[in-house]
């Protein structure tokens, strides 16, 4: 049967067994026990982008595309009652009770099941005739899932990666066991991190907000910080996707792409910086705010780097005289620019003895290490030594060192 929004489902009116069969690697992949056919149906519906999906997602899935919904809803739910049909008679209940041999309890997995149940409870109405209302509930189920956490890959997982050859085509990858942590969990930084979560928040909201930089010695919590914007922004449907500098000339695609989009996106620039003889950075200039065209309302950029200024200088740079540039001035004001386009800049310095010890009693106590406190902090102190750094980066080192049991 054709659909006319739902068409990249349209095998579900295929070889059932094949579906099963699918059903199956689907519930594995996803950690998802139950009813493995719902599920699977519920998996492709949520991971569509459609006019109707990327609609809800705004929450203005009404008047002719809900309309037109309706009809391939139905094509849907009678594909699931003829499946479950030919499962019950080959499979019996293994189908219906199927368990996944590594159960997940992300949010893609809960979503996946809560729709699943919805698709179960429709096909049982239309089983006793009320097909009509049937039809509208599971549709209006459908709505909220899109509206509430997003269509296609976006809805199934909050962190991303780009994958690209270097040019502007690319795909987006989800970024699997992304594990984020809390605010509360990041020791020291409180009026850097402050300053992140207010601009964050304001971004979320439609509020006017800043691209940010944050910039400091390695190992000092920057990228930490960034992305455990995740866990308290998951409700304002924030995701973040991580793009290399060989990847920059996509940028302006992506932006495109996911412009109107009913979610908002940071976009996330680890590591950012560019040595002397590398010109990417006068494209990534025009990004920030100096092309054509604005940046979308829901896309933010954040970057970090070990550097200020993002562009390696050479004291011929600042020469009073240079052979081969003229207008050294200029080219000095151009290099130092790039950092200047970032509305926020927050900078995260070493931290001094008392805050890297504060650091690992918060790691120690995480991870349920008991020890006197004048010991652990010994031990700290020697490993930060020997490691000629403190850091946060050092510090969690030096406890996953205590936890293999080596204390020196």
């Amino acid at each position: 049967m054709e659909k006319t929004l739902f068409y990249e489902i349209t095998d579900l009116y295929k070889d059932p067994s094949v579906i099963v069969a699918a059903a199956a690697e689907c519930a594995e992949k996803n950690g998802t026990s139950g009813n493995a056919v719902a599920n699977y149906i519920s998996f492709r519906l949520l991971t569509s982008e459609n006019a109707f999906s990327l609609c809800a997602e705004k929450g203005r899935a009404e008047g002719t595309v809900s309309a037109l919904a309706l009809s391939d809803i139905k094509a849907v739910i009678d594909a699931y009652n003829r499946i479950m049909g030919y499962a019950a008679e080959k499979y019996k209940d293994s189908v219906v009770s199927y368990r996944a041999g590594s159960e997940s309890n992300s949010p893609a997995a809960k979503r996946i099941v809560r729709v699943g149940a919805a698709l179960q409870k429709a096909a049982k109405r239309t089983e006793n005739g009320e097909t009509d209302a049937a039809v509208k509930e599971f549709s209006a189920a459908l709505k909220e899932e899109y509206f509430s956490g997003g269509a296609g890959c976006f809805g199934m997982a909050d962190a991303f990666r780009l994958v690209s050859d270097g040019g502007d085509s690319y795909k987006l990858c989800a970024v699997p066991n992304f594990a984020p942590k809390i605010k509360g969990s990041i020791v020291g930084y409180e009026g850097q991190k402050k300053a992140l979560w207010d601009n964050t928040d304001a971004f979320v909201r439609g509020e006017s907000c800043n691209n940010v930089l944050l910039y400091g010695d390695a190992g000092t919590g920057k990228s930490t910080s960034v992305k455990a914007l995740i866990p308290d922004f998951r409700d304002y449907k924030l995701k973040i996707i991580e793009i290399y500098k060989h990847q920059y000339s996509a940028i302006a695609r992506l932006m495109s792409d996911i412009d109107g989009r009913g979610l908002k996106f940071i976009l996330f620039l680890d590591d950012l910086s560019f040595e002397e003889n590398e010109t990417e950075y006068k494209y990534f200039k025009a990004i920030l705010d100096g092309g054509l065209g604005n940046r979308p309302d829901n896309v933010v950029i954040y970057a970090t780097s070990n550097r200020m200024h993002l562009i390696k200088e050479t004291f011929s740079d600042r020469a009073d005289i240079s052979r081969d540039d003229i207008h050294r001035s200029d080219t000095v004001e151009e290099k130092i620019s790039l950092s200047a386009r970032f509305g926020l800049s927050l900078f995260y310095p070493a931290p001094d003895t008392k805050e890297y010890l504060a650091i690992v009693a918060a790691l120690a106590a995480e991870e349920g290490i008991k020890m006197p406190p004048e010991r652990l902090d010994s031990l700290a102190l020697r490993w930060a030594t020997a490691q000629n750094k403190k850091s946060g980066r050092t510090a969690r080192q030096f406890i996953d060192a205590l936890k293999a049991g080596v204390e020196e």
